[in-house]
């Protein structure tokens, strides 16, 4: 038993230090520092929320400061933490922080002057953190009042002195303009001040203060920004494995907070909807009492007035939100409310409980240990059953050959020592002997102990010589290969099927511009690898050698752009990064008398004002006139940056302008209204009035949805040109998306606005309710060209695929492009071959899924046949290799019940599945199906993004 008890113990330990250092990251996230408003009263929170037995022992009263707060401050104080201001209107930096070097007068008069902390409109400044309270103390004794004083009075000049402190901090009567959820008419105390707190101390309904580059410690609704239009910039790496920044905004009623002051004067409801693990819907309603529109005036003319205030709500969605585990970027200062927190949060939601993985050789290894044990404890209660039975017996031989040899008088312990070696330490010396005999010594040879110490130390050894195999260097990030988990190291050997995401993890998920078609015309010499895998595929060699053809676009793009700087200037070009190669396009933006030039045009301001992009000046001093976009998507911001060297730059935006470059003139257009981009309308649109005062709608989105929208008189000869076109871009395995527009008349607009207003303040459904606004608006469309994007492969992975091929593994990839554009980056990988049949799976309903499924199976059987004796490696061969390629909604048809059976046995016999315009529920259902229908070892390739997780954890092993 001992060296079980040992290798049990050496398990224990693994797992402790594991869970220890798991424990230890927890433990630092729910730490780390945050800023919230104290002194300030949170109705959302009991006024005593202790259990019964710390109100018993009086443990943690109300108002108290635990001691991981009071260590966070002491530290902060002791590293001397600057002040932060809060600037409102800032063009620069909204948020600074200037060492502690003031005294405590000076810091005073800076932080709390009335002059200072004005309104949100005076663009003042308003410091973090708060003035020490023994300033705050001495208001209280100025009662004194100077209209009763004169000047030559002695007290007069105290009194000055004491006024000016005593403006140091908001006294509880109007300092600002009412408006939105700010009633200065009510009494406050005056007392809300920043302090500093941990994460884990936050509760909802707390207001909280986030600066730049700040970690979100909570799912927290903005209320106001540094900003002057509300706008806020986060990352999301930690929730989707992007860089790229997401915009959001506060609520246009909050949007005048600016200060401690403010929020104490804010009276407002938040109606949330409970949480849930969607990362993209968030429902909830911002309810206050406000003054009309009309009556809102200042605050000396509406003070004791009367005027009448009625109940206002303001719809809040997920562009209002902010996610735990995002980072704050570009954004001076945010003050927002926690509405989520903990376990609440989405990002906690999304995770789930993370399942215990066990490799098969453990599952195995413990199953026959377990049952080894119970033979061991039947064969010893039976021994000790039979030995008790025989020493009941009287008139035997042993009454002469074993005299006194029993330990004890009693038969029933007796029988128990007999059973029980363990009492060999607690009984006299002289009945050792005897229980050197006892059964569960004897027959313990049953249990292999010696497995266990043998698997663990191969094991170890095995996740050492991963972590050294230079092989799995990767050199960009110098680093090696880190095993997160020792005990599923001997499954790799094991895997049977892979599952794999394409985008970012067969794919770099940097995209290029490489191809357009305007009005009919393509653009762009490019050739893309997979345009090389199918002229080779067809036995082609008419593409240049790569290195040949690198000179060649070189050659191109000089001349290209040397054409363009003849033509106009383009201050904001960046050359280097150019992408669009093409000459044609030079010649015909030069050419004016050229009716393509106007087409051309037309079409790059769409791409330059149809987005949600931002433009970033990373150094406006050296090189002001270098723009780099930060967008939600790569596809976005590839667009943008192609329109800009092409010489159509977005150079900035706000809530007022959109100003663009075209061809070295500046344009301003007034955004109106953003039809935002989902996966259910795979569009999207802006409303926007141009300077000649016209109201045009751009829209871009998929092909099939953009030509379902078109106008009904719109050119046949256009129609057809742009999807042959696009059809050849998807067979060069380029993503494509259709450019179009329609100009609104100003009735409809109105008329469509109030529709749309009123769908956005909807409590229910407020998506659909959107959805079917946007579709009374989105019609009629004209097209204006389309565009071609490449994201490159990753490096080896083509080599990679064709090794696990010749291991008899099978690949599946779940993506969500389209079927043709999935197929073509599938042969430039080697995922699919040129001597494979692909069967296509595209299905409307239930029964024609089924058809569908059942006649690709009678094909597998006419073409494959039945499996060929397996050769040297026991890998069993086929004649012919065999995908399929099904799309998202015939995949939702095939995970019936009914069809599933047929699916699983289709997909087994084939080497490639692609799945194509699934959802992550999709995923994991399709990962689940193989996993437990086949009972087979699985493994997932992932970049880590949260749309992954589902279908991660579901797997056997992973591989990042």
């Amino acid at each position: 038993m001992l060296p079980l008890l040992f290798i049990l113990t050496v398990t224990a330990l693994k797992d402790g230090v594991e869970d220890y250092r798991r424990g230890v990251v927890d433990e630092e996230v729910n730490n780390s520092a945050a800023t919230k408003l104290g002194d300030w009263r949170n109705v959302n929170v009991p006024d005593d929320s202790r259990p019964f037995w710390q109100k018993l022992l009086g443990l943690n009263r109300p108002g108290t400061i635990s001691r991981g707060v009071r260590r966070l401050r002491e530290k902060e104080l002791e590293e001397g933490a600057g002040k932060i201001v809060l600037t409102k209107n800032v063009a620069d930096d909204a948020s600074e922080k200037t060492g502690p070097k003031e005294d405590a007068h000076t810091f005073v008069q800076r932080a709390r002057s009335l002059e200072d902390i004005q309104s949100v409109h005076s663009g003042e400044m308003h410091e973090y953190p708060p003035i020490p309270t023994d300033v705050l103390g001495s208001r209280a004794n100025l009662t004194i009042d100077q209209a009763l004083i004169s000047p030559d009075d002695p007290r007069a000049g105290r009194l000055n002195q004491s006024a000016a402190e005593l403006s140091y901090y908001p006294s509880s009567t109007r300092t600002g303009a009412s408006g939105g959820v700010l009633d200065w008419s009510r009494q406050t105390p005056g007392t809300a001040k920043w302090e500093r707190t941990l994460w884990k101390k936050l509760e909802i309904g707390d207001v909280v203060l986030l600066r730049d580059n700040d970690q979100i410690p909570a799912d927290i609704v903005v209320l106001s920004t540094s900003d002057a239009d509300g706008l806020c910039y986060v990352e999301t790496k930690n929730l989707d494995g992007e860089t790229n920044l997401k915009p959001r905004k506060s609520l246009k009623a909050t949007s005048m907070i600016s200060s401690e002051e403010d929020v104490e004067h804010a009276s407002f409801i938040v109606d949330s909807e409970p949480p849930h693990p969607n990362l993209y819907l968030y429902n909830a309603v911002l309810r206050y009492q406000g003054r009309p529109d009309s009556d809102e005036v200042s605050g000396e003319a509406t003070q004791g007035t009367g005027v009448p205030k009625e109940a206002q709500t303001e719809p809040v969605t997920i562009n209002n939100l902010l996610l735990r585990g995002c980072t704050v970027r570009n954004t001076g200062w945010i003050i927002g409310l926690v509405v989520f927190t903990g376990a609440d949060t989405k990002i906690m939601l999304n995770g789930g409980d993370t399942p215990s993985k066990r490799s098969k050789i453990e599952k195995e290894t413990n199953f026959n240990v377990i049952m080894n044990f119970l033979i061991l404890l039947s064969m010893c209660v039976s021994t000790a059953i039979v030995s008790g039975y025989f020493e009941t017996l009287t008139n035997t031989s042993s009454d002469f050959y074993e005299t006194n040899s029993q330990p004890s008088k009693y038969v029933v312990l007796n029988s128990l020592i007999t059973f029980w070696y363990v009492l060999i330490t607690t009984i006299p010396v002289f009945w050792a002997d005897w229980l050197s005999s006892s059964c569960l010594i004897a027959f313990q040879n049953i249990v292999p102990i010696s497995l266990y110490i043998s698997i663990e130390i191969v094991k170890t050894i095995q996740a050492y010589f991963i972590s050294q195999d230079v092989d799995m260097w990767y050199q960009p990030y110098d680093t090696a290969c880190v095993p997160k988990t020792w005990n599923i190291s001997d499954d790799l050997g094991q895997i049977e099927y892979i599952f794999s995401d394409k985008t970012g993890t067969l794919t770099q998920n940097i995209m290029e511009f490489q191809k357009c078609s305007v009005n009919g015309v393509t653009y762009g010499e490019g050739i893309t690898e997979a345009m090389r895998g199918a002229a080779k595929r067809e036995g082609r060699d008419d593409y240049p050698d790569p290195q040949e053809q690198a000179e060649q676009l070189k050659e191109m793009k000089a001349t290209m752009l040397e054409k363009m700087a003849k033509t106009f200037k383009n201050r904001y070009l960046q050359a280097e990064r150019v992408t669009l190669v093409a000459p044609n396009l030079a010649e015909h933006l030069a050419d004016k008398t050229n009716p393509q030039r106007q087409h051309l045009i037309q079409f790059f301001r769409a791409l330059a004002v149809c987005h949600t992009v931002l433009s970033d000046r990373p150094e406006p001093r050296d090189q002001p006139y270098r723009l780099d976009y930060k967008a939600e998507s790569p596809d976005e911001a590839a667009l943008v940056a192609a329109a800009r060297d092409a010489g159509f730059p977005f150079v900035a935006k706000s809530n007022t302008s959109i100003d663009i470059e075209v061809m070295g003139q500046p344009e301003r257009y007034i955004p109106l209204r953003v039809l935002e981009f989902n996966s259910t309308r795979k569009r999207m649109s802006v409303i926007v009035r141009n300077p000649e005062g016209k109201i045009v709608l751009y829209c871009k989105g998929a092909d099939s949805v953009i030509y379902a929208r078109l106008a009904s008189d719109h050119d046949p000869a256009l129609k057809e040109a742009t999807a042959r076109d696009m059809e050849a871009f998807a067979n060069a395995g380029l993503r494509t998306l259709c450019i179009s527009y329609r100009y609104l008349s100003e009735e409809e607009y109105l008329n469509w606005s109030r529709q749309h207003d009123v769908a956005s303040s909807a409590t229910e459904n407020r998506e659909e309710e959107i959805d079917k606004v946007n579709e009374k608006v989105e019609h009629s469309l004209n097209i204006l060209g389309a565009t071609a994007l490449e994201d490159k492969l990753q490096e080896g992975v083509p080599d990679a695929i064709e090794t696990l091929h010749q291991a008899g593994i099978k690949l599946w990839i779940l993506t969500g492009d389209k079927v043709q554009t999935a197929i073509e980056i599938g042969f430039s990988c080697n995922l699919l071959k040129s001597d494979m049949e692909i069967m296509i799976l595209a299905a409307d309903s239930l029964d024609d899924a089924r058809n569908k499924v059942e006649a690709a199976l009678n094909k597998l059987a006419t073409i494959l046949g039945p499996p060929q004796k397996s050769n040297k490696s026991g890998i069993a061969s086929r004649k012919k290799g065999c995908a399929v390629v099904i799309d998202g909604d015939t995949l939702r048809h095939a995970l019936d019940p009914s069809i599933k059976p047929l699916f699983l046995s289709l997909g087994t016999q084939c080497d490639t599945v692609v799945c194509c315009r699934v959802s992550p529920a999709q995923k994991a259902l399709t990962v689940k199906l193989v996993k437990d229908g086949c009972n087979a070892m699985t493994l997932s390739i992932g970049d880590g993004m949260c749309h992954q997780v589902l279908f991660i954890h579901i797997l056997n092993t992973n591989a990042p």
